[in-house]
C-alpha cells in the first residue's frame, strides 16, 4: 500500500507497524501435508484390515483375523500406524503454526489422544505375535494389554477427535462445516467402538471412525484453515 492511511481494525492477516504483513495461514509442509498423507495412509491400510469372523469370542475373532494373514496384518497395521503417527504430527505442525487459534483448547486434548492411539496401533499390530495361541482359545497377555490400552484410547481419542472437529465447525465456514461433521460422527464412532465390540460381537464402527477420520484429515490437509481475522489497534498506520 503506498501512502500513508488508517488499518481496519480487523484484517485478514498479522500486521505489526513497522513490518511486512505476514500470511496466518500456515506453510502447506507444516500441517497440512501429514494430515492429507495420514489419511491416505489410514484408508489404505484400513482396506488391508482381515475379515473377523462371526464370534462374541474375542480370542476367535482376533484369530481369525491373524491366523493365515500374518503378512498383511502387519502391512495394512502398519500403514495405520503410521498414518496415526502422521496425525499426531499434523496435529503438532497446527498448533505450532497457531493455524487453528479458536480450536486451540480442543488440540490440546487431541495432540497426547492422538498419541495415545498410536501407541493403541503398535500394540494391536503386535497381537500378530500371539495369533497361535488365540487360535486355542487363550487370550495372552500382549493382546490383554492390548485390549485395554484399545479400550482406553478408542474412547480419549474419539471424544477428543470429535471435540477438535466441532471446535473448528463452530468458527469455519462453507465447505469445512461439513468436514468437521465428518469429523465429530467419526470421532464419536471411534469412541464406543471397542466397548460395541466387546458387548455385541459387532464391528461396524470401526470402519466408520477410521474412514471417517481418514476423509476429515484429507479434506481438512487439502483445504487448509482460512485467513485468521486478527485485531490489529485502529490508528496503526502502515506504508
Amino acid at each position: 500500500m503506498r501512502g500513508s492511511g488508517t488499518v481496519p481494525t480487523m484484517v485478514a492477516m498479522s500486521t505489526k507497524a513497522g513490518s511486512t504483513p505476514t500470511s496466518s495461514i500456515a506453510p502447506l509442509s507444516a500441517w497440512r501435508v501429514p494430515l492429507f498423507l495420514s489419511g491416505i495412509a489410514a484408508i489404505v491400510g484400513g482396506a488391508m484390515h482381515p475379515k473377523s469372523a462371526d464370534s462374541h469370542a474375542v480370542a476367535e475373532r482376533t484369530a481369525s483375523m491373524i491366523v493365515g494373514h500374518e503378512g498383511i496384518w502387519i502391512v495394512g497395521h502398519s500403514l495405520m500406524t503410521i498414518g496415526a503417527a502422521l496425525l499426531l504430527t499434523g496435529f503438532l505442525g497446527a498448533r505450532k503454526a497457531n493455524a487453528w487459534p479458536g480450536a486451540s483448547r480442543a488440540l490440546s486434548f487431541a495432540i497426547p489422544a492422538a498419541a495415545l492411539s498410536v501407541v493403541d496401533l503398535v500394540l494391536h499390530t503386535l497381537d500378530v505375535l500371539d495369533g497361535d495361541e488365540l487360535a486355542t482359545g487363550n487370550i495372552p497377555l500382549l493382546t490383554r494389554v492390548h485390549l485395554v490400552v484399545a479400550l482406553v484410547a478408542g474412547v480419549v481419542f474419539g471424544l477428543a477427535f470429535a471435540g477438535l472437529a466441532w471446535s473448528l465447525g463452530r468458527t469455519w465456514g462453507g465447505p469445512r462445516q461439513f468436514v468437521a461433521a465428518i469429523g465429530i460422527v467419526a470421532g464419536l464412532a471411534s469412541a464406543i467402538a471397542v466397548p460395541v465390540v466387546l458387548i455385541f460381537g459387532a464391528d461396524i464402527l470401526f470402519p466408520i471412525g477410521a474412514v471417517g477420520g481418514a476423509l476429515w484429515a484429507i479434506a481438512t490437509g487439502i483445504t487448509g484453515a482460512p485467513a485468521l481475522e486478527r485485531t490489529v489497534p485502529v490508528g496503526v498506520t502502515t506504508t
